[in-house]
């Protein structure tokens, strides 16, 4: 167990490095993939251990799912 929460302690916010301009679907996906893993981190950070790990988990496969 001490190795999966060592794993998800380096999940990181997707970054923004599709250019629009060559591939303006992937780059908007790319985008919505930010902004939901902003809003787990927003519900992790206020409702803390009430989640049973479900916002971790879902920030793992956002950031899974970044190009």
């Amino acid at each position: 167990m001490g190795s999966f929460c060592g794993g998800a302690l380096l999940a990181q916010r997707p970054v923004e490095n599709i250019d629009p301009h060559r591939h303006s679907n992937l780059a908007e996906a790319q985008h919505h993939l930010q902004q939901a893993w902003g809003k787990a981190d927003e519900a992790q950070k206020e409702k803390k251990d009430e989640l049973g790990g479900h916002a971790q988990k879902a920030k793992d496969h956002i950031e899974a799912a970044d190009p």
